[in-house]
């Protein structure tokens, strides 16, 4: 039986088996951006699970070339599907060059598929390891998503109750119902959930993620660092290679599936 046309606009898509190929990769894409903007982990196992169908159209004539290439394009837009889903662009920048360095080191298919899974289920992670509480209030669901998108730069209570519409005693009542802490300490322990990715992830200097997280100073940012997670940031890093191994070895390796 042949399928409906999709309409004169897509008459092409029906007659041209290759375009029906990339609109089917273009789908499965969707799909994954959209798991990591949402931070689903579970969904993105079963994703990683399925198999992504080929282009008909080969972007390079050799094979792993080819690959590699598709892998590079699968990066950059997971890439922009975690910023979308609230990681930060100096964070997402930095993986992205980190996966690609990686990747043109393979020399085997096998690999680089291996590494295109580790890709997806690492952003979709690290999206959901930054995700905002659950609110119920419209009022403070802005002031949160509002936070979570400009916790880089410097923010002051009164723009997140005019951004509420509400006077900052009314605001800080409602925040503190709606999440359990002040917008105050919400806004330091996001700014230290971000700072523990980049120095996981990155080779950035603590004088540089302070900077870039808005601190005051670097001696300010490691006493509240220390405070929220029992170390200073240098024994943090030192100990994230040993993190990163574990979480390593948890993962499930879905090439055996």
């Amino acid at each position: 039986m042949r399928k409906q046309s999709s309409g004169k606009m897509f008459e092409f898509l029906d007659e041209d088996p290759r375009m029906q190929w990339t609109v089917e990769n273009l789908q499965v894409l969707n799909r994954l951006m959209d798991c990591v903007k949402r931070g689903d982990t579970e969904e993105m196992k079963d994703l990683v699970r399925q198999k992504t169908p080929d282009l008909e159209v080969r972007l390079a004539s050799d094979e792993i070339r080819h690959v590699k290439d598709l892998v590079i394009i699968l990066i950059q837009m997971l890439s922009l599907a975690g910023h979308s889903g609230g990681l930060p662009e100096m964070l997402v920048l930095r993986l992205k060059e980190q996966y690609i360095f990686q990747l043109e080191k393979l020399d085997d298919i096998r690999s680089v598929s291996a590494l295109a899974d580790q890709v997806k289920m690492d952003f979709c992670r690290y999206v959901h390891e930054l995700r905002s509480p659950s609110v119920s209030d419209a009022r403070i669901r802005r002031a949160v998503n509002y936070i979570d998108g400009n916790c880089t730069k410097s923010i002051s209570l009164k723009e997140l109750s005019d951004l509420a519409g509400v006077t900052r005693e009314h605001f800080t009542r409602l925040f503190r119902e709606e999440t359990g802490m002040t917008a105050g300490e919400y806004i330091r322990r996001r700014r230290i959930e971000i700072a523990k990715q980049m120095l996981m992830h990155t080779d950035m200097s603590i004088s540089r993620i302070s900077a870039y997280l808005s601190f005051s100073s670097q001696p300010y940012f490691q006493k509240v660092f220390k405070e929220e997670t029992g170390v200073t940031p240098l024994s943090f890093r030192k100990h994230s290679a040993q993190y990163a191994s574990d979480q390593k070895t948890e993962r499930t390796d879905f090439s055996e599936l």
